[in-house]
């Protein structure tokens, strides 16, 4: 609730004190001590709405592993939100995959960078990575993706000064329907992205 997540997507967040155990049952031997251990799971369905991997967020500020994502076999999708996309219209792809709870049709790709051979709806989709400016590799990623042609959203215009959408109703009290016409209203690509991109960039 402080997080400002709407009550209606609590049930795609789960909980455990049993991570290590957890991960253990999932794939045999990853920790040699199941000792206890809380964190925030966010498990990821396939199109069929089966598991196919997930996400355990540490809930101390100061853990090193901030994230950790597990799948189920080799061939499992990092992808969160594919259960709940129409593909007949523009897919999102954000961050993180508590963001994607403020974002209908959106998807987070999880466990760092993939190639964009395998990420969905190659002529269908929008990529909405953080505020950051400063930030040299939010800034090499998203001029990748322009030279590639993607679509891409740009802050420049922004009121808000925070890195995702979260950040952004939580510690400046944005309004979600505000920052959810933004993202809409500013899907950019080829040179439009290029200049604007430019004059974003502090790096």
């Amino acid at each position: 609730r402080k997080r400002k997540i709407p009550s209606n997507k609590f049930h795609k967040l789960w909980f455990t004190v049993e991570w290590r155990k957890l991960v253990n049952s999932v794939n045999p031997g990853t920790y040699k001590n199941e000792s206890r251990e809380a964190r925030l799971v966010i498990p990821m369905f396939n199109k069929e709405g089966k598991i196919e991997s997930m996400q355990g967020r540490a809930l101390k500020s100061n853990d090193p592993n901030k994230y950790i994502t597990i799948k189920a076999c080799e061939n499992a999708s990092k992808i969160y939100g594919l259960d709940g996309v129409d593909e007949k219209k523009l897919v999102y792809f954000l961050e993180g995959p508590i963001d994607t709870l403020f974002l209908e049709n959106s998807c987070a790709i999880t466990g760092g960078s993939l190639s964009l051979d395998v990420v969905p709806y190659k002529d269908n989709r929008a990529f909405v990575l953080d505020n950051e400016p400063r930030h040299p590799d939010t800034i090499k990623r998203m001029r990748s993706l322009i030279d590639k042609g993607e679509n891409i959203v740009i802050w420049d215009k922004a009121p808000w000064v925070t890195s995702d959408i979260n950040d952004m109703l939580v510690k400046e009290n944005a309004n979600l329907e505000e920052v959810v016409n933004y993202i809409k209203n500013n899907v950019v690509y080829g040179l439009e992205a290029r200049l604007r991109f430019e004059k974003w960039a502090k790096v």
